[in-house]
């Protein structure tokens, strides 16, 4: 009932503020121009940022309309319900974990970022996903895993800069497993490298594109903005 409520919702104009100042302001411009560039000043700063979801909306907005984009968003939300589910099945019955997905999915804030074309449900997405991995590469200790999800973490921060202050969740969860399994911080150290290296690995080009017209990588955090 609740993703039939936030579909209607989809299928009204875009009010948002964010995706009427960048969210989507931004890809109309990059198809006006043929290509993805800098834009100078501090109006639209956020074009020096990793735009993962961005880049799908640039893809729908030349097929369709806003809507198609906030179809997009709303997609990532019903995905987001059913990594829930599988992993809290690790852990609960059927019930419960139905019940954790109906916790997330009614609440008001996930029903609101469904009918817009913001980011944070992509981003909240890949972030489950890499949670995912780390829970595989618990039980089947293969290095894969660590990898896989370290490229989900790399995607959530492709797709929102800020998804890095998440990256310190995951550092405690290494030293957990360490500790209960009565492992050395070294090896928890060089596992998490690993899952550091594939995180920053798939944003780097866009932090280089940032770097070279900014100065900073991380622009506009660290930075003052004009």
């Amino acid at each position: 009932i609740q993703a039939f409520v936030n579909f209607i919702g989809v299928l009204g104009p875009e009010i948002s503020f964010d995706s009427l100042w960048y969210h989507l302001t931004l890809p109309k411009l990059y198809l006006i121009g043929h290509s993805i560039f800098h834009i100078p000043g501090g109006l639209l700063y956020y074009s020096d940022m990793p735009k993962l979801t961005e880049m799908f909306y640039v893809g729908a907005l030349s097929f369709g309309s806003e809507i198609t984009t906030k179809l997009i968003h709303l997609s990532f939300g019903l995905l987001i319900i059913f990594s829930i589910y599988r992993i809290s099945r690790k852990f609960l019955s059927q019930k419960f974990s139905l019940i954790a997905v109906l916790i997330f999915y009614s609440s008001l804030v996930v029903g609101w970022e469904s009918i817009t074309a913001y980011v944070d449900l992509s981003r909240t997405f890949f972030e489950v996903l890499s949670f995912w991995g780390v829970l595989i590469w618990f039980e089947k200790k293969s290095c894969r895993w660590l990898i896989i999800s370290g490229i989900m973490m790399g995607f959530a921060i492709t797709s929102k800069l800020v998804a890095v202050g998440s990256i310190p969740i995951f550092l405690l969860l290494f030293i957990y497993h360490a500790y209960s399994k009565k492992e050395s911080i070294v090896l928890a150290a060089k596992r998490f490298s690993i899952f550091i290296l594939f995180s920053f690995l798939i944003p780097l080009p866009w932090l280089v594109f940032s770097f070279i017209n900014t100065g900073n990588p991380f622009y506009p955090y660290f930075s003052n903005i004009p």
